[in-house]
C-alpha cells in the first residue's frame, strides 16, 4: 500500500500575524497540518480506513497509475458506508467522491475558501506541481481564521432559523473588513463575498421549503447586478429574480401561488439579513419579475428582437443573470436562448454599446477630476457611478456582442482579449483600473463601517496620497479613453 506522508513543515516565516490573516493571505502548503494518505483505486474500504485510523487523518486520496490523484474519500464517506452495511471488502474507488478538486500548493487560502465556497465541497486535495502533498479542509481554513469569509458560510449553512442568519450579519461585514485590511485584490473580496451571500440565499430559500414544502415545480433563483456578477460589496440592496419550468395546467395556479409566497418571504428575509429592497421594485417579488421559463424566454425575446432605449436601460440588470438556487439548467436555458438571439439581433448590440456610454467616468478637461461642485459631497466623485459602472456597462456590451456568458466583469474583460474583440494592452488597463476602483470602494466602505458612519459611494480625492491620486487620475483616463473608441464603433456601425 503507498505510504503516509508525513505534512510538510510549517515555514518559520509564518508569524502569529499571518496566522490571524493567514488563511486568507498564507499559501495552502503552510495550512497543511495532517499526513497525507494515499491508496490505490482497488484497495479493500476496510483497508483505506485502517490506513487513516492509522495515520489520525480524516481523508484519503486515490490514486490512479502514475500517482495521479482521481477521488477522495472522508470520514463522512465511512460513517455512510457503514450506516448502509455495504461490503468494506468492496474496492474503496466505489465510495470516493468525484469529480476531485485540486488546488496548487501555492495559492493563497482565500483561493482554497473560494473554491470550495464555489464547488460546495469541504475538502481540496493540493497539489505541488504534479505531486499530490496534502488535503486542506474547510476546517483548516476556519481554525487559521475564524472570521474569514468560509467560516461565516459554514455558519449560514448550519443556521436553522432565519433569525439566526439575521445574527450572523455583523459576521458577515467583518469577513469583507479583514479581506480588506489583509490587502486583497478588488476581485478577490467581490467573489468571496458573493459567494458568502450566495450560501445566505440558498439557505434561506431551503429553510423556506422546509416550511412551504417541496416546489410543485423546478426553480432557479436567479441573481442579478452585482450578486449576478460576484462583485458584491458593502453597500448593496437586493437584485433577483425567478424562473421556474412551465408547470403543466393543472398545476399553474399551485406554482404561481407557491412562488409568490417562497418568494416575498425570502426578499424579506434577505432585507431583515442586511439587504435594502431594490428602489426600482427589481426583485423575485415582483410578479413582473417572478415568471415561468416561458415568460422569461417571451420577455428576452422582446428586449432583443424589439430593443427600445428606454427600456434597455431597465432590463441591461438582466444580462447579469446567474443561477443561485434551486436547477441551474433554468438559468443555462435562459443564456443558451439569449446569446442565440443576440447573435441575430445587430441592432441589439449597437443600442447595447451605446447604452454603455451612459455612465462617463469623473475625469474632466485636462486630465482632472470631474467633481461635485455642490452639495453634501463637494470635491468628490460617486465611484460606482463614474468609475465602477462605466467598466461593467462596457464589459456586458461587448460580451454579450461577442457570445460570452460570464457575467463576472474581470472574467469579461479576459475573454474579450481572448477573443481579440479588445487587445490585449487595453484590456490590461482596463483591469488594472476596474480592479483599483473595486478596491476603494471596498476600503472606502470598511473605513465607514469601522467609524460607525453610513455608507456611501462618494470618494474625495484629495483624501488619497499623492502617488495614488495620480494613478486615480490615470486609470479614469484610461476608462475615458475605451469609451470614446466604443463611440466610434457605435457611429461607424461596428460590432453590429
Amino acid at each position: 500500500m503507498p505510504p503516509v506522508t508525513p505534512p510538510p513543515s510549517e515555514s518559520p516565516e509564518v508569524s502569529w500575524r499571518d496566522r490571524q490573516v493567514g488563511a486568507i493571505g498564507v499559501a495552502v502548503r503552510h495550512l497543511l497540518t495532517r499526513p497525507l494518505v494515499t491508496c490505490a483505486t482497488e484497495t479493500t474500504i476496510r483497508d483505506a480506513a485502517r490506513l487513516m485510523a492509522d495515520a489520525d487523518a480524516p481523508s484519503a486520496v486515490v490514486l490512479e497509475e502514475r500517482s495521479r490523484p482521481i477521488a477522495i474519500i472522508t470520514d463522512s464517506d465511512l460513517r455512510q458506508v457503514l450506516a448502509a452495511g455495504r461490503d468494506p471488502g468492496a474496492a474503496v474507488d466505489t465510495i470516493a467522491s468525484r469529480p476531485l478538486v485540486t488546488v496548487d500548493a501555492d495559492a493563497f487560502a482565500f483561493e482554497a475558501a473560494q473554491a470550495m465556497l464555489a464547488n460546495r465541497l469541504h475538502h481540496l486535495v493540493v497539489l505541488d506541481g504534479d505531486q499530490t502533498i496534502g488535503v486542506i479542509a474547510d476546517g483548516d481554513l476556519m481554525a487559521a481564521q475564524a472570521g474569514g469569509p468560509l467560516f461565516v458560510a459554514r455558519q449560514i449553512d448550519r443556521a436553522q432559523t432565519i433569525d439566526r442568519l439575521v445574527d450572523l450579519g455583523p459576521a458577515r461585514v467583518q469577513a469583507v473588513s479583514l479581506l480588506t485590511h489583509a490587502g486583497l485584490s478588488g476581485e478577490a473580496i467581490g467573489r468571496l463575498t458573493a459567494e458568502t451571500n450566495d450560501h445566505l440565499a440558498r439557505r434561506i430559500l431551503a429553510l423556506l421549503e422546509a416550511e412551504l414544502g417541496p416546489p410543485p415545480v423546478k426553480y432557479c433563483w436567479l441573481g442579478l447586478g452585482s450578486e449576478g456578477r460576484r462583485e458584491q460589496g458593502l453597500r448593496t440592496d437586493q437584485d433577483n429574480a425567478l424562473v421556474y419550468a412551465d408547470p403543466p395546467d393543472d398545476l399553474a395556479g399551485m406554482a404561481a401561488s407557491y412562488f409568490k409566497t417562497l418568494a416575498e418571504r425570502a426578499v424579506a428575509a434577505i432585507e431583515r439579513c442586511g439587504f435594502p429592497r431594490c428602489a426600482g421594485g427589481m426583485m423575485a417579488s415582483n410578479p413582473a419579475w417572478r415568471l415561468p421559463l416561458a415568460g422569461w424566454r417571451h420577455r428576452f425575446l422582446a428586449w432583443v428582437r424589439r430593443p427600445e432605449p428606454d427600456a434597455l436601460l431597465g432590463a441591461e440588470i438582466f444580462f447579469d443573470l446567474r443561477g443561485l438556487a434551486g436547477d441551474p439548467g433554468l438559468a443555462a436555458q435562459l443564456w443558451d436562448d439569449l446569446l442565440d438571439w443576440i447573435a441575430d439581433a445587430p441592432l441589439f448590440r449597437q443600442l447595447l454599446l451605446g447604452a454603455a456610454l451612459d455612465h462617463r467616468p469623473a475625469i474632466g478637461l485636462f486630465g482632472r477630476f470631474a467633481l461635485e461642485r455642490h452639495g453634501e459631497h463637494r470635491g468628490s466623485f460617486h465611484v460606482k457611478h463614474r468609475g465602477v459602472m462605466p467598466v461593467v456597462e462596457l464589459a456586458r456590451a461587448y460580451a454579450l456582442a461577442v457570445g460570452i456568458r460570464e457575467t463576472n466583469t474581470f472574467e469579461r474583460l479576459r475573454l474579450l482579449a481572448a477573443h481579440g474583440a479588445i487587445p490585449h494592452s487595453d484590456a490590461d488597463d482596463v483591469l488594472a483600473a476596474y480592479e483599483r476602483l473595486s478596491q476603494l470602494r471596498f476600503a472606502q466602505h470598511v473605513e465607514q463601517v469601522e467609524a460607525g458612519r453610513e455608507l456611501h459611494d462618494y470618494v474625495d480625492p484629495g483624501r488619497l496620497p499623492r502617488v495614488e491620486r495620480q494613478a486615480l487620475r490615470e486609470h479614469l483616463r484610461v476608462i475615458e479613453e475605451i469609451q470614446a473608441y466604443v463611440r466610434g464603433q457605435v457611429a461607424v456601425g461596428g460590432h453590429g
